[in-house]
């Protein structure tokens, strides 16, 4: 998935905040784009794969009609999905699978297990606070998956975190709501083979002199390193015993 570098995920459009959630999850259908660029597929119940149309892409996302009708037109408006011959299309310039053209540390890779079973595990009315958690993908750090304003700085020293309260700010949430959005955070989940793996940790570091606070976002759902040393130490120290 394609981003643009230190701003919150498709900041330049103005979509609702749910098609962000359903957009990323539409994208673990991708087809590869050797075969065909940005076409949606799926199984069939003879395990065939097929293209999406409309009547089978209302049903993945769980969406009533007249909701999905508003997503489709939402998307469409924006050139995110589109239509030819009944088929429907991820726009290429931000989602592909298969070799990436991408420009470097511009994409994060989208693990298609853990993101269905982010979202499956969500109810629809909750798909505008999902998109929060997807929102701040580009703001995560290539290396330690801290959200911060410089993802791509490599001294440690010098790596700018995001506070609670910065962080509603860019997603435009009333600072008197931090407190449920950060519980709203911290709910999210993927079950891998029957075992629940959360997606945020918040940090909290109390000194001295003065106090900061931080999230964390769990590697084995997001990563955009590739370091698989780095993966396990922070799925260690923030995740796992």
């Amino acid at each position: 998935m394609y981003y643009v570098k230190n701003e919150v995920l498709f900041n330049e459009f103005d979509i609702m905040a749910s098609s962000v959630s359903r957009l990323i999850y539409l994208a673990t259908y991708l087809e590869y784009n050797d075969k065909e660029d940005g076409l949606l597929v799926c199984k069939s119940k003879y395990n065939k794969i097929i293209p999406m149309n409309r009547k089978i892409m209302m049903s993945k996302l769980r969406l009533s009609e007249k909701t999905f009708k508003t997503f489709l037109y939402d998307v469409k408006a924006h050139n995110l999905i589109f239509e030819n011959e009944g088929k429907l299309y991820l726009n290429p310039d931000y989602f592909t699978k298969g070799k990436c053209s991408f420009d470097t540390k511009s994409y994060t890779r989208l693990y298609i297990d853990p993101i269905r079973s982010l979202f499956e595990n969500s109810k629809v009315s909750s798909h505008k606070q999902l998109s929060y958690v997807f929102r701040l993908i580009p703001m995560i750090h290539y290396h330690l998956n801290v959200i911060c304003y410089n993802p791509d700085e490599t001294n440690i020293k010098k790596i700018k975190d995001i506070s609670l309260v910065d962080i509603c700010g860019l997603l435009g949430i009333d600072v008197v709501n931090k407190s449920r959005f950060k519980r709203d955070m911290l709910k999210f989940y993927v079950t891998i083979e029957g075992e629940k793996f959360y997606l945020f940790k918040y940090v909290k570091v109390e000194g001295l002199e003065s106090d900061k606070d931080y999230f964390v976002i769990n590697p084995y759902v997001i990563y955009k390193g590739n370091d698989p040393k780095m993966l396990i130490s922070i799925g260690k120290l923030f995740y796992f015993d």
